[in-house]
């Protein structure tokens, strides 16, 4: 099984405002979305944002792990840079 998760994260134009973020994790294969979530905080940056959602998604992986131990690849896509350097 191939994974792909894709994630992203928003904020307003100024450090402190309101954040949030989203992920799916989709079977390559199949293209079947298998789980998603999101999220949000009170205040926070965009880069918060981006790593926050990858983050959820690689825990989420992690924590439901019998359900994916057959996967040999895990693809992170996202529109961040800073997010994928740091992951």
């Amino acid at each position: 099984m191939r994974l792909r998760l894709y994630s992203d994260g928003s904020s307003g134009n100024k450090a402190g405002k309101p954040i949030g973020w989203a992920w799916v994790i989709v079977d390559v294969e199949t293209q079947k979305p298998l789980c998603a979530g999101h999220g949000s905080l009170e205040a926070g940056t965009n880069n918060q944002a981006e790593l926050l959602g990858i983050r959820d998604g690689l825990g989420l992986i992690w924590s439901a792990w019998s359900e994916f131990e057959a996967c040999d690849s895990l693809e992170v896509v996202s529109d961040s840079q800073y997010a994928l350097g740091a992951a």
